[in-house]
């Protein structure tokens, strides 16, 4: 009975170290784990991954003028209205106001597709929350495999210069990474250590495994 509490409590310390508590979607490492497995079926299918990044226009000003709990809501609006519309649901938030996708797609023209659905049906309605109506929009960056290129880091550095270029041009739109994004300077490195610390959790899950050998020696 003492082992399998410990085992419960592993397996939920471990799927809380995976996702993002505000939103409860994927964080950065739950994502990238289900990398692999969408490039294997993408390959078996004759098909592309593609890679999006989102960045929501403006979230300072949201935090500054309406609160940090408005801010919230935004976030956590953003993450219902993509997840209804990401297959398989492979869809996390990579820290802060960014949130990434991996999809599966025939083609660029389905990418994009499923980069202006979300983006339309999000800025279709304001956030409203508390007293307050918070008007949000979001930038895209899209990047598709190829034969040539299936490695994840770099498909998500294409996808955040394509962001770049979305941010440039305006804000509320999306971008597919081209000739002109490649040949344009790279943005700064993206904060690798935004967004939820997990390692605490390992911590806690190294801990209830001592624990369990503990108890099972005793």
């Amino acid at each position: 009975t003492c082992r399998m509490v410990m085992e419960r409590s592993e397996k939920h310390l471990r799927a809380l170290s995976l996702t993002d508590s505000l939103t409860g979607v994927w964080n950065r490492r739950g994502l990238f784990a289900r990398f692999d497995a969408m490039h294997e079926k993408a390959f078996d299918d004759k098909r592309q991954i593609a890679v999006l990044l989102f960045d929501l226009d403006h979230f300072k000003r949201v935090n500054d003028r309406f609160g940090h709990q408005a801010g919230d809501a935004v976030l956590s609006a953003f993450a219902r209205t993509a997840r209804q519309f990401v297959p398989d649901n492979v869809f996390g938030r990579m820290g802060g106001e960014e949130f990434a996708a991996f999809a599966i797609v025939s083609d660029q023209m389905e990418a994009e597709a499923l980069a202006e659905s979300i983006r339309a049906e999000f800025c279709r309605v304001p956030v409203a929350t508390g007293e307050a109506i918070v008007p949000a929009t979001v930038s895209i960056g899209i990047a598709l495999s190829s034969a040539a290129e299936t490695n994840m880091d770099k498909l998500i550095s294409a996808a955040d210069r394509a962001l770049y270029a979305a941010k440039a041009a305006g804000r509320n739109c999306s971008v597919i990474f081209g000739a002109e994004e490649a040949a344009a300077p790279a943005p700064a490195e993206m904060d690798k250590n935004a967004g939820e610390l997990v390692p605490t959790v390992d911590d806690q899950v190294d801990a209830l495994r001592r624990m369990g050998s503990l108890s099972r020696a005793s």
